[in-house]
């Protein structure tokens, strides 16, 4: 009776798992977020004096844990956080401003104090009073990571404050998940 009990429970496992194709089935694999960092020095100047800077990124840097062929890179999610704000520079000054890549507008800050990002929020995020994600800068990033490799971007974050002092940097980070094939 044991013995055919044994059967009947190895018979059904197997076909449970005789329907699966192991070796078809993509994996899925979270990718290397981009960090890119945004350096803010400037003292002494006149109020509303505008800043700028502009930094390469490698999106191709999204693969480094993945040891097989990407089949497709999907975002899920941008962010962006203000840290090192030292000097003269208080946390809640406001900035104004537009980071892009590649020329096509990511998002823009309208009037956000340096403290309602000291911690990473979603550019995505609603709750952010003047923090507005554009689709066209989106869909330029993610057209970007369809192509193979992913190419090199250049990202500018340009602005502008009413303090004449301004000390911080600014983070935008890409988060990434791969699909591959095993």
């Amino acid at each position: 009776m044991k013995r055919w009990a044994i059967v009947a429970l190895v018979a059904a496992v197997a076909a449970l798992f005789s329907g699966c194709e192991f070796t078809n089935s993509p994996l899925l694999v979270e990718g290397a977020f981009v960090n890119s960092a945004f350096r803010v020095d400037q003292d002494g100047l006149p109020a509303n004096t505008p800043f700028g800077t502009v930094a390469t990124v490698h999106l191709n840097d999204v693969l480094q844990n993945v040891n097989n062929v990407a089949d497709s890179i999907k975002i899920y999610n941008i962010s962006v956080t203000i840290d090192s704000v030292t000097g003269a520079t208080a946390t809640s000054t406001p900035i104004s401003g537009i980071a892009s890549i590649d020329g096509n507008p990511l998002f823009s800050l309208n009037n956000v104090a340096l403290s309602a990002l000291h911690t990473e929020h979603s550019i995505f995020d609603p709750s952010i009073a003047g923090c507005t994600f554009n689709a066209i800068g989106v869909q330029y990033l993610v057209h970007s990571l369809r192509q193979n490799p992913p190419p090199n971007v250049t990202v500018a974050v340009l602005g502008s404050s009413s303090a004449s002092a301004l000390h911080f940097t600014l983070h935008v980070k890409i988060y990434t998940q791969i699909y591959t094939s095993p």
